[in-house]
Parts: C-alpha cells; sequence; structure tokens
C-alpha cells in the first residue's frame, strides 16, 4: 500500500486507461497512485480527480520533481498513442462530453479542426424593420446592441427613425 491508500501496479499500455477509469469509481477523494510505461515511464500518475460533468485532469509527477497537471483526456491519449502529443494537437471528445473519457470517444484534433468542430450556426432572427416596414434576417446576438429595443434593417433607416423621432420631440418643446 502506497502512503495514499492505493495499490502502485505496474501496468502495460493497454490496461492503464482501464485501471484510472475503475479508480475513479471506487476511490472518492483519495489520491491514486498508477505508475504508467509509455510515454510516463519513471513518472507518477495520481488520479484523475474532477467532478461529475466537469473535466478530470491528472497529475504527472516526472523524475526530477516536478508536477505537471493535464487534462485526462489528453493523458489517456498520450499512453495510448505511446507518444507525448505536441502543443499544436488537441484532444477532442466526439460526443462533446467531457466526463466520457473512453478511448473510441477521444480524437487527436489540429486547433482550427477542433474550432470548427465546435462552432455553431448563428441563431437567426426574422424581423421587420419600424422605419421601412421591409423583413430582414438578422443575429440573435446582435439584435438588442447598446439598451437600444430596436432592430432596423441598415442604419440609415434607424437614422431616419431617430431623425424624426428628434424633430418631433423638438417641436413639442
Amino acid at each position: 500500500m502506497s502512503p495514499y491508500g492505493a495499490v502502485v501496479a505496474r501496468l502495460t499500455v493497454n490496461t492503464a486507461a482501464y485501471m484510472l477509469a475503475r479508480s475513479v469509481l471506487k476511490g472518492g477523494g483519495v489520491a491514486k497512485r498508477v505508475e504508467a510505461r509509455k510515454p510516463f515511464g519513471g513518472c507518477r500518475v495520481y488520479g484523475p480527480y474532477g467532478n461529475q460533468g466537469k473535466r478530470k485532469i491528472v497529475h504527472v509527477l516526472r523524475p526530477d520533481g516536478t508536477r505537471v497537471g493535464m487534462d485526462y483526456g489528453r493523458y489517456l491519449m498520450q499512453v495510448h498513442l505511446g507518444r507525448f502529443l505536441r502543443k499544436d494537437e488537441h484532444v477532442d471528445h466526439i460526443d462533446n462530453d467531457p466526463s466520457n473519457n473512453g478511448l473510441v470517444n477521444l480524437q487527436v484534433l489540429s486547433p482550427s479542426e477542433n474550432r470548427r468542430k465546435d462552432s455553431r450556426p448563428a441563431a437567426m432572427l426574422d424581423l421587420v424593420c419600424p422605419e421601412c416596414a421591409g423583413a430582414f434576417r438578422r443575429e440573435r446576438r446582435n439584435v438588442v446592441h447598446k439598451g437600444s429595443k430596436r432592430a432596423f434593417c441598415s442604419r440609415s433607416c434607424a437614422a431616419k427613425f431617430y431623425h424624426k423621432r428628434r424633430r418631433a420631440l423638438g417641436s413639442m418643446v
């Protein structure tokens, strides 16, 4: 038994992910230590840690004594591939669920591919201009801007509307 209450085991690359996933279900808040071979030979790995529904992390204690925290999915992919991932390689969850760290749900993407996958189409609204009564479409995030409650089809319609309003208010004074 280690001082942290977990069994230290030498694991093959194939069983490291299974044992770490199983230790999450059993251990609660107790630090779990596993020594993995490739590419973390000589390192001690503690974890994974994290709440349900959030990303899990592992702590890697290197032989020189430095401690590195990393995303659990990234760690699993590095163990699976048997090499360290470059900084320009992102590990992506295929089903977009950060708590699902199964190897069949993880893929390595470039940063641009990852951004493209995560981008959602903008929510569009069908509106009617209060000045010209013309129909137009606008992204929902651009409809209310700086406290304005009206959406116009163009800047010229907005200027005409507010010019008429200013003129009407000026004649009342």
